[in-house]
């Protein structure tokens, strides 16, 4: 009877380790697919992560461009403020007497004086 037994029992062995290698089999398929469906889950993930990059870095030099221009344009405008606020109070700061009445021709030192002319001769005798 132990032959028969170990017949029995290499028999079930078998049948179960041949079960076994099926389930493994069709687990190691299911798994090789699953994986091959997350790597093509991840791979369009890394593509659209790498356009959403380089999007971001095209939008963050505009951006920064936009900042340099806008920096620019503010030290422009704060320098020509500043030139005309000092221009104003240096020319309003100090007082300044009114201004003179315009001068009026000056008169002659020297006056000539002419005798009057004398009188005509009559026109009638000649």
């Amino acid at each position: 009877m132990e032959d028969g037994n170990k017949d029995y029992i290499d028999a079930k062995s078998a049948a179960t380790e041949s079960r076994v290698d099926a389930r493994f089999a069709e687990f190691d398929a299911r798994v090789t697919a699953f994986e091959a469906r997350m790597n093509a889950k991840f791979d369009a993930f890394e593509v659209k992560v790498y356009q959403l990059i380089s999007e971001l870095r095209i939008e963050m030099h505009k951006n920064t461009a936009d900042i340099i221009k806008w920096m620019v344009g503010l030290f422009v405008a704060t320098i020509a403020i500043f030139i005309t606020v000092v221009t104003f109070v240096l020319n309003n700061a100090i007082p300044r007497p009114p201004p003179a009445a315009p001068a009026q021709p000056a008169t002659p030192a020297v006056i000539i004086q002419m005798p009057p002319w004398p009188p005509m001769p009559a026109q009638g005798g000649r």
